[in-house]
């Protein structure tokens, strides 16, 4: 019994010798060197991440340039084909005909407006959205904006009333394109929803100091309004207030986000207060610069320094 309990004795000597002489494998290596071994292939992935990232935001890019450019050729050809249809009106027709030209000139500016909301969203997903200052009348840009809905207002019987604050500066610096833009917008929406009742449009000034003055302007309409639901989405890129709003009333649900983002850029804020059934109130104020006279321009036919008009009264219009 001793013998056998020598030699085995002896064989585990060599067995523990022999096992100390096997190189190590991947199962018995270092705590230190599996963890290399993950930072490694970590480090992989992150990189193989970048590289689907950076190919996607450029994909996103040439996307974006693309539908950009194409806006701007169709923008171009339908402006040419409005300003036709506005020459073609002034002709003699007869009562159909007058009506014929009547109705393309409102489906042509429908489809200008599309093609603007299309354009300006490229361009905020591209980065390439500027803002054009420049010295404009606050009280004239918002007697444009209301000029173009008084035939539709008048067509739905639609009272259609403005009202401004008398401490309203006569002249400011910003953007009045993108403003206008902004107002014309809201007006247009509230003209849209709207199937009796009145349209009120509002200019106040709410706050002001030496270097900056603080505009709010406010649409209120009697329309089908909106619930507190939608509030989180209605500032969305291509949502609307419910599936059938763009079935009925068109759209491509990009308007209120477009006028966000100008809204925000413009040092501002925009939001709405609404009931179904009971109306909406939508608004937004801006950050305007005091008139700069460094910036003034002298128009053709126009001495410098020559008194303008002052803006003219604006004729309510009232739904017959």
């Amino acid at each position: 019994m001793s013998v056998k309990t020598g030699k085995t004795t002896r064989m585990d000597k060599t067995s523990k010798q022999n096992l100390s002489d096997r190189p190590v494998t991947d199962s018995q290596s270092s705590p230190k060197t599996a963890m290399e071994e993950q930072i490694a292939v970590l480090k992989q992935r992150l990189s193989q991440q970048e590289t689907h990232t950076t190919k996607a935001k450029e994909k996103l890019e040439m996307q974006g340039q693309l539908m950009a450019t194409v806006s701007h050729e169709l923008r171009t050809q339908m402006g040419a084909i409005m300003n036709l249809v506005e020459i073609l009106a002034e002709t003699d027709l007869d009562p159909h005909q007058h009506n014929y030209a009547k109705t393309l000139k409102g489906s042509t500016s429908g489809l200008l407006r599309v093609l603007n909301d299309v354009l300006d969203h490229a361009k905020f997903d591209s980065g390439k959205f500027e803002l054009v200052c420049s010295n404009f009348s606050p009280r004239r840009l918002v007697d444009t904006a209301i000029e173009t809905q008084i035939i539709p207002c008048r067509n739905k019987g639609l009272t259609l009333r403005l009202e401004v604050d008398n401490d309203l500066p006569d002249r400011l610096y910003g953007d009045p394109l993108r403003i206008r833009q902004v107002l014309s917008n809201l007006i247009d929406n509230a003209v849209k929803f709207t199937s009796s009742g009145a349209i009120d449009v509002s200019i106040s000034v709410t706050g002001s100091d030496e270097n900056c003055q603080l505009l709010e302007f406010a649409v209120r309409d009697s329309g089908i309004g909106l619930s507190e639901e939608l509030k989180d989405q209605l500032f969305t890129p291509y949502r609307q207030a419910d599936a059938t709003t763009s079935a009925q009333f068109g759209g491509t649900g990009l308007g209120l986000s477009i006028c966000r983002q100008l809204v925000l850029m413009m040092g501002g804020d925009i939001g709405y207060s609404s009931e179904v059934g009971n109306g909406a109130r939508f608004w937004f104020n801006i950050k305007c610069k005091p008139y700069q006279a460094d910036a003034r321009r002298t128009k053709p036919g126009r001495r410098a320094g020559a008194r303008k008009e002052p803006p003219r009264p604006y004729p309510h219009c009232r739904g017959q």
